[in-house]
């Protein structure tokens, strides 16, 4: 996937691994209940191709996951302009 002519290979052992990882991002040690009396952090990603968003909260001096999602974009789904929209609407929002 990152060479172009080069097959991809997705074996049980990739599988293993997805799960895996899967898994740990659900586990209850990494995702923490909001507590609504805290401030709460959002960051977002974006590119023409997906948009990723964590919505976490400090808790000590460690930042915990409250919440995360993401969202593939396909061609259609894309503005030239969305990533200065979403920085402007994110800039005037207090959380």
């Amino acid at each position: 996937m990152t060479k172009k002519d080069v097959d991809f290979v997705w074996n049980v052992g990739c599988q293993q691994a997805f799960q895996a990882l899967k898994g740990t991002l659900v586990d209850v040690l990494i995702l923490i209940r909001p507590d609504f009396k805290k401030p709460f952090c959002l960051n977002v990603d974006w590119s023409p191709k997906g948009v990723g968003t964590i919505l976490s909260q400090k808790e000590g001096k460690l930042e915990k996951v409250v919440a995360y999602a993401s969202k593939s974009l396909g061609p259609k789904k894309v503005s030239p302009h969305g990533g200065a929209m979403l920085r402007t609407y994110l800039g005037h929002c207090a959380f």
